[in-house]
């Protein structure tokens, strides 16, 4: 059950008792469950935005193009700051080195040729996905920092959009 490269020298795992160690294997493969649940849930929110973003920058570049060469500065402004925020989207639903639980029966070799007993297995097993946890959150924590950076440029253009709008009809109403 060793994860490639994975070599212990003291496991805090295998002091639990048999019923502990049981609940311990069974709430770390259920917050991983949990953790791919929110992380596909994340990324089709990401992609779903990046979506949203591109038809809007779509839609800009055509008012652009239309205008031939005459288009107000903020348009393209805005319209590059979308495009950095649906990169941002984009790399946040990137695909990752993702660990799941479980094991491949290979994986159960050595304990079976070593004659390990089940709970020193299943102590290996809990720090495993001791591991598998915190390298997922890891992975969970950058793709939400991207996300929240692409959802704060895409306020932030919409602000300035509004901004530059409402100083256009002002100006024009003077």
């Amino acid at each position: 059950m060793r994860e490639k490269g994975w070599d212990m020298e003291y496991n805090l795992y295998e002091s639990a008792s048999p019923e502990m160690l049981a609940e311990i294997v069974r709430e770390a493969e259920s917050l991983l469950d949990e953790q791919r649940t929110v992380a596909v849930a994340a990324d089709q929110r990401a992609v779903t935005f990046a979506g949203l973003l591109v038809a809007a920058i779509g839609a800009m570049l055509g008012a652009v193009a239309s205008l031939g060469g005459h288009a107000p500065v903020a348009i393209v402004a805005v319209a590059t700051i979308l495009s950095v925020a649906a990169g941002l989207a984009l790399w946040s639903a990137r695909p990752t080195g993702w660990k799941f639980r479980g094991n491949a029966p290979s994986q159960w070799t050595r304990d079976i040729i070593g004659e390990r007993d089940m709970h020193a297995s299943m102590a290996e097993m809990a720090m495993n996905y001791d591991v598998a946890w915190a390298l997922n959150d890891k992975a969970i924590g950058s793709a939400a920092r991207a996300m929240r950076s692409s959802m704060l440029l895409t306020a932030l253009s919409v602000v300035a959009a509004l901004a530059w709008s409402w100083w256009f009809v002002l100006r024009a109403a003077i």
